[in-house]
């Protein structure tokens, strides 16, 4: 198997993740104000915070993320937030999701909450064993063939005849390949932690091919919508079921790529340092595309925002809720005619300029001023 990060047919892991992080990843912020924010490392090292429209316009602002709390009177969980996400230097999907679910267990947000997160992190470890069992089964495949078959449910930690059989694998594992059984189990278990977030088995799924189905589900109910008619918001309906084909048309080989590699454990095993480097780039790679759809479907189904979205215009929508990066999408000729695809190369270059620093930034003055303004015009 040829094991490289552009053997993904059209979809090259490492361009996704190069373009996608000058974008930055939505951080689950509390605050309504926050929504959709971003983090990244700006161009002097120090973390930068991504503002969509924070006066109700078409702006993205770029400030520090530590000046933040000088700018809105943050709820003490999104402080914690803050702080968590600099502290730990958690600037992907991936380690976001683990800060906030650090938060919640904590109790930043309550005991249900609390219950909830553990509830996942519980699930997320399950999951990570039920994967090792599976990779043992691909090893037996592998190198005892005649063995009978087990699902991973037949496995059983506690049983006798589950570590006889675990034993005969590893041994004739490190037999083929000349490897120590310590060295066997340490590779099975690793590949375990790297892929269980993204392989689906019979009892349960990693969260982002989870998350790629609620994709797929929140994009067919929005088709299903008539939204008044209008003309704005049919172009931004429009906007987010194209964002969903392009979602689905860049994670789904991802998937396919590490599941035929999961179910291959040769190259795995003789090359590991690697096959690992590429693995954990289509991971992220993965989790960059997928960044951005939770939180929007959270904003659209909310009743307290509905409003507002039916009276969003596209341009205001697309740069702030970049699902990936726009000028990865590609031209679809069912688009062509359409408004979307007139409009694709001001939504790019908008979307680059933001990915370049080349936005606005507005002084804390500037800010407090319109914010001053905004209060007055709601009394």
């Amino acid at each position: 198997m040829n094991v490289t990060s552009g053997a993904v047919g059209i979809v090259d892991g490492r361009q996704i993740i190069e373009q996608a992080r000058p974008v930055g990843a939505v951080v689950p912020f509390a605050s309504t104000k926050l929504k959709f924010t971003r983090i990244r490392r700006g161009y002097d090292d120090q973390l930068e915070a991504l503002l969509p429209s924070l006066v109700g316009g078409r702006e993205t602002y770029v400030v520090q993320a530590a000046d933040l709390p000088r700018l809105f009177p943050l709820p003490l969980y999104d402080r914690m937030m803050l702080e968590e996400i600099i502290a730990a230097d958690a600037l992907t999907p991936s380690s976001l999701r683990l800060a906030a679910l650090r938060l919640d267990i904590d109790g930043a947000r309550g005991s249900e909450a609390r219950r909830r997160a553990q509830d996942i992190m519980f699930t997320d470890h399950q999951h990570e064993v039920l994967t090792y069992f599976a990779a043992m089964e691909q090893l037996r495949g592998l190198v005892t063939p005649t063995m009978p078959t087990w699902g991973v449910d037949a496995y059983d930690l506690k049983a006798p005849e589950t570590h006889v059989r675990i034993n005969a694998i590893v041994e004739a594992g490190a037999k083929r390949f000349g490897l120590k059984k310590a060295e066997i189990v340490a590779k099975l278990e690793n590949l375990a932690r790297i892929v269980c977030p993204a392989i689906g088995l019979a009892r349960s799924q990693g969260h982002l091919l989870a998350s790629l189905y609620e994709v797929r589900h929140f994009v067919s109910e929005m088709g299903k919508l008539r939204m008044g008619g209008s003309i704005e918001m049919q172009e931004l309906l429009s906007y987010v079921r194209l964002a969903g084909r392009e979602t689905d048309k860049l994670a789904t080989p991802l998937f396919q790529r590490v599941d035929e590699l999961f179910r291959d454990l040769d190259p795995f095993i003789r090359r590991t340092e690697q096959v690992e480097a590429v693995l954990r780039e289509w991971i992220e790679a993965i989790g960059w595309g997928l960044d951005g759809w939770r939180a929007l479907t959270e904003h659209w189904l909310s009743g307290v925002e509905h409003a507002q979205l039916n009276q969003a215009t596209l341009e205001q929508i697309a740069p702030n809720v970049p699902f990936l990066p726009l000028h990865l999408f590609a031209r679809s000729g069912r688009d062509k005619t359409g408004a979307l695809e007139r409009q694709r190369e001001q939504l790019v270059s908008m979307t680059q300029r933001v990915a370049a620093g080349e936005v606005d930034s507005v002084s804390l003055d500037l800010l407090r001023s319109r914010r001053r303004a905004m209060a007055g015009a709601d009394v």
